[in-house]
């Protein structure tokens, strides 16, 4: 379904050996969150750029290790969700 945006995305965290198995992660799940916010209502531009802020964000996350997580499919799509909503706000705020 993604195949340029996950081409191009993985390639980065492939680079990152601080991300540790973020692509591995990133292969199981970008479908599903791309399906999700598509259900959600968001527009691709909006969606791209949110999965890409998770996958940043769980990166970070990864590197300082400052928080285990539990249950990632949750995290993932929770984070998702809150990242869209975030963008949603931003965008109409400036309108």
């Amino acid at each position: 379904m993604l195949t340029f945006f996950s081409a191009s995305v993985l390639k980065g965290f492939v680079r990152m050996p601080s991300c540790g198995n973020i692509a591995e992660i990133y292969n199981n799940y970008v479908d599903d969150m791309y399906t999700y916010a598509i259900y959600l209502g968001f527009k691709e531009y909006d969606i791209i750029d949110a999965i890409q802020d998770v996958f940043v964000n769980l990166c970070e996350l990864n590197r300082d290790n400052k928080k285990k997580i539990s249950n990632i499919k949750f995290y993932l799509f929770k984070s998702l969700r809150n990242r869209l909503i975030d963008l949603y706000k931003k965008k109409r705020a400036s309108q």
